[in-house]
């Protein structure tokens, strides 16, 4: 006999769809406030990967994915980057991958628009230092997840001057990047934005501002 309670499924759907719907809220009133907004959706079923939430505003289209859970835990760079496969033998597509099939699915459907996408993630970038991490030959000071997307993701002044301008112990780890995706690196950090913690979920709750 099963201990799973008949609504024990309910309950935990609306675990991710209660902040999905908030975050959602708060956007759409932003771009209400700036006079912007054009349309939105929530779980458009046409969106592909990132079907979330969809807000047209002039001349852009930003698409958001929300992960959520009831407790906070930490996401790596391997659960990050890599495919893993199903008890059915299939193929569960990694947050990256979703997120750059996402973008390449949008851009094609709404090519009068710049398209950017948006991870919103409950977990926490894992500070393992023992991380599966691509690394050259010089290591980072804190080799982990965290340190990677502060370094080279929150922080892209090295987008405005390429590759060779980075911070050559995450080099391989960009690579890395670029292997998983069609884009430029510098088109996939232009294009992509990675926020976690439920930060984001509170400060929307309460006053609707981004973080």
């Amino acid at each position: 006999m099963s201990n799973t309670n008949s609504g024990d499924g309910e309950r935990t759907a609306m675990l991710g769809y209660v902040p999905q719907y908030e975050i959602a809220a708060g956007l759409i009133y932003e771009a209400l406030l700036s006079g912007s907004l054009e349309w939105f959706r929530v779980a458009d079923p046409d969106a592909g990967s990132l079907d979330d939430i969809l807000i047209a505003t002039t001349g852009k289209l930003d698409a958001y994915q929300v992960k959520w859970a009831e407790y906070v835990g930490q996401i790596s760079y391997a659960d990050f980057i890599r495919d893993t496969p199903t008890k059915q033998g299939g193929e569960k597509l990694s947050l990256f991958r979703q997120l750059t099939e996402g973008w390449n699915h949008l851009s094609d459907n709404y090519k009068e628009r710049t398209v950017k996408v948006h991870l919103l993630h409950k977990l926490v970038p894992s500070p393992n230092p023992k991380a599966e991490i691509p690394l050259g030959d010089k290591v980072p000071k804190h080799a982990h997840f965290q340190s990677f997307l502060k370094e080279c993701w929150f922080d892209r002044k090295w987008c405005e001057t390429g590759l060779d301008k980075v911070a050559v112990c995450w080099k391989e780890t960009l690579l890395d990047l670029q292997n998983w995706t069609s884009q430029t690196l510098l088109d996939t950090f232009n294009s992509y934005n990675v926020t976690s913690n439920r930060g984001v979920y509170e400060q929307r709750q309460t006053v609707y501002r981004r973080v």
